[in-house]
């Protein structure tokens, strides 16, 4: 995030951070146009989730109007690109599932991986085309217009005396991932975990938009361990993701009069080896959430947001 002018306007603050995400939007759109370019894609939609959790946090400073769209169009555009992540982390995991497979069935793998391929190419299509949609560059042209227009008079209150209390949102939303993190149990939905990384998610770019990851050893210390909770908790959801695609690929199969017993069969050990490495994930997070959730943990929370205990 940008240094922020000690004499800034919260308008003009926002204005700023939006104005470099808008930037690293447009400068990873070349690679996401690409269709081999996965960082790209990658890089792309960070600068979209920021672009959200930018607006999320500050929309009662915004223009009601300007926040609504920014919020819409958003939302659309991380919708629009998921299916594509989702099944450039599937192709990236083929190897390890021939690794899983026994060496008679490694060779059933191939009608999936030509789905994934054909998958890949319609939903990379499809960004494609959004991309020099002229809804899409409305927006773009409108999120270049709003952070140019000058220095922001909508909001006049001094950023300086916003960022001083902001430890306090960071401390609640804390606080909110505790208490959801402390109702997932063993049955819980894995919508609940997913949740809670998005959470997570927030929680990190707030950190991030008031510096407080440069706060000396106790701030990078406690981001290390939202990190690797939201890595746990990413390795839940893609399992969970992954198995859902095959069982939807064996319903097309089914329908297909060349398909075999083996192609059936290598589904199902797949199918059994996520479910099995999705318990695996649920117990690490278990493990992690212990960590990030312990009273050491609430106390530098606590010390680094600069709030009392509630």
């Amino acid at each position: 995030m940008p240094e922020i002018d000690a004499a800034a306007t919260c308008g003009q603050a926002v204005c700023q951070i939006l104005a470099e995400l808008l930037d690293d939007l447009v400068l990873n759109e070349s690679g996401a146009r690409v269709a081999a370019d996965v960082t790209g894609m990658h890089k792309y939609r960070v600068a979209i989730r920021r672009a959200r959790a930018v607006v999320g946090r500050f929309r009662q400073i915004m223009p009601a109007e300007a926040a609504a769209y920014f919020s819409t169009e958003l939302r659309w555009l991380g919708q629009l690109t998921s299916p594509l992540r989702d099944t450039d982390t599937q192709l990236a995991a083929l190897g390890q599932y021939r690794k899983w497979l026994p060496a008679e069935l490694s060779s059933s793998l191939g009608p999936f991986y030509d789905y994934l391929q054909q998958t890949r190419k319609s939903e990379h299509e499809k960004v494609v085309r959004t991309l020099k949609d002229n809804r899409y560059c409305l927006f773009v042209a409108y999120w270049r217009a709003f952070v140019e227009k000058g220095p922001a008079d909508w909001n006049n209150q001094a950023w300086a005396l916003y960022a001083e209390v902001a430890g306090a949102d960071i401390w609640r939303l804390y606080q909110s991932m505790v208490r959801r993190g402390r109702k997932i149990g063993p049955d819980a939905p894995a919508e609940a975990l997913h949740q809670l990384r998005k959470d997570g998610k927030k929680l990190r770019y707030l950190i991030e938009f008031f510096h407080m990851g440069a706060q000396g050893h106790t701030a990078k210390n406690l981001l290390k361990q939202l990190r690797r909770l939201q890595d746990v908790l990413g390795e839940h959801q893609d399992f969970d993701v992954h198995a859902d695609m095959l069982l939807k690929f064996g319903e097309q199969l089914a329908l297909r009069e060349n398909a075999s017993f083996k192609d059936f069969l290598a589904l199902g050990v797949l199918v059994g080896r996520l479910n099995g490495s999705q318990a695996v994930a649920r117990g690490n997070f278990a493990t992690c959430f212990r960590k990030f959730s312990d009273s050491g943990s609430r106390r530098k929370f606590r010390a680094l947001c600069k709030t009392a205990d509630d």
